[in-house]
């Protein structure tokens, strides 16, 4: 059982569940493709590359494994992280409060950028 299920309301179902895409993996897919590739060439210098690449993989599987998302009937839910776990859930009235604010302006985005 993961944190969401363990920390809905009473009454509340889950909707939808998402996860982290599978794109935060390609640098370290494209480092041991590199060191393949290199092994042919330079075998130990393709060794040290696929060993950095499996290395810089630890934090995307560490982030891909530790992240929930789901959408429930009475609010959004966010969890990340392991050891400095951060969570972060918008109700439901609240987000359709902001979809109003937003369709009264016209359909654009304030932002600060």
């Amino acid at each position: 059982m993961g944190y969401i299920q363990a920390n809905l309301l009473p009454d509340e179902q889950i909707v939808y569940k998402a996860r982290l895409h599978w794109v935060i993996f390609w640098k370290c897919c494209a480092l041991v493709f590199l060191g393949a590739i290199f092994l042919l060439i330079q075998p130990i210098v393709g060794v040290v590359v696929i060993l950095i690449g499996v290395l810089g993989a630890l934090w995307p599987i560490m982030a891909y494994s530790t992240s929930e998302f789901a959408v429930t009937n009475k609010r959004v839910i966010i969890k990340t992280g392991f050891l400095r776990r951060k969570t972060w859930s918008c109700s439901c009235r609240t987000w359709k409060r902001f979809q109003s604010i937003r369709a009264s302006l016209g359909g654009f985005s304030i932002s600060g950028r």
